[in-house]
């Protein structure tokens, strides 16, 4: 749309110089239109740049139009301004927010508690080969003796 806006202004601004370059006399309407547009043309022309930066919402549009009003004249100011105004604003990125508190550093696992596993024999079949380890220990027992009780006692659990 800006370079059908340019197009539309710099036709304007040819027309209007040709027109105006004829005896005004000699001009219809629509001729003595155009040379008395001329000055208009030339000044709408001239402050394009600040249109097109107005209208896009430029955040350099101070600096758009003191370019273009001190340094336009020279064309390559000109160009410099239109370009500018035209590229897209650059949007700044809001800053990243820095945590208020820095977070403790998470606590290490517990390590695994080490669980026996259970005797699926039960607690009485504990008991008598506690017994039975007890009066081995004591001297009651052999060990030859010792191991049959406690064959007999882990033999009578199993069934």
């Amino acid at each position: 749309m800006s370079y059908l806006r340019a197009g539309l202004a710099g036709l304007w601004l040819v027309l209007a110089w040709s027109s105006a370059l004829q005896p005004y006399l000699a001009l219809g309407f629509f001729g003595r239109l155009m040379a008395d547009s001329f000055l208009f043309a030339t000044a709408l022309f001239y402050v394009l740049p600040i249109i097109e930066g107005a209208l896009k919402k430029h955040p350099d549009l101070p600096r758009i139009a003191a370019v273009d009003l001190l340094l336009g004249w020279t064309v390559i100011g000109w160009l410099w301004a239109y370009k500018t105004a035209r590229s897209a604003p650059k949007v700044k990125a809001p800053p990243k927010p820095k945590p208020a508190v820095q977070a403790a550093p998470a606590a290490a696992p517990k390590p695994a508690v080490f669980v026996a596993p259970t005797n699926h024999l039960g607690p009485q079949v504990a008991d008598r080969l506690q017994k039975a380890r007890d009066l081995y220990v004591v001297g009651v027992y052999t060990e030859e003796e010792y191991a049959a009780q406690k064959a007999s006692i882990l033999g009578s659990a199993a069934s």
